[in-house]
């Protein structure tokens, strides 16, 4: 018997995005940790909880930056965007060029996703109604 349970492609992205984006860090601290040599190497006397301590906002904040994009990409991908979703203030300021631009970012998100993720009939669609909706925090 197998279980499965839909899964937000956006939240998961975001996370191993965040996750690939720390690695190197948290890989850094914690062999500083444990193999630093010398007098001045007070790293070594951290206990692990607090190395973690100092770890895990890094990875909150890259996880919520992530999940905006991925979000945004997300609903282009699977169309449920308009073109007014893509406008911005400058994009208003700086008059119909910016506009006309605007069309080929929205485009370019959705060309992204089909080809990170195939077409829109691919494994992913029509799944937009069982999947959590992300947190804004």
């Amino acid at each position: 018997m197998a279980w499965a349970i839909p899964v937000n492609p956006a939240l998961i992205g975001a996370h191993l995005q965040a996750h690939v984006q720390i690695r190197p860090v948290v890989n850094t601290l914690r062999l500083c940790r444990t193999y630093g040599r010398g007098p001045k190497v007070f790293i070594t006397r951290l206990p692990v909880e607090l190395l973690d301590a100092v770890i895990d906002p890094l990875v909150s904040q890259l996880r919520q930056t992530a999940i905006r994009t991925w979000q945004e990409d997300l609903v282009c991908w699977e169309g449920r965007c308009r073109d007014v979703d893509h406008i911005t203030l400058g994009a208003v300021e700086n008059g119909s060029q910016e506009l006309v631009r605007i069309q080929g970012v929205h485009e370019g998100r959705q060309a992204a996703w089909h080809a990170r993720f195939g077409s829109s009939n691919g494994p992913i669609a029509g799944y937009s109604e069982v999947w959590p909706s992300v947190p804004s925090q």
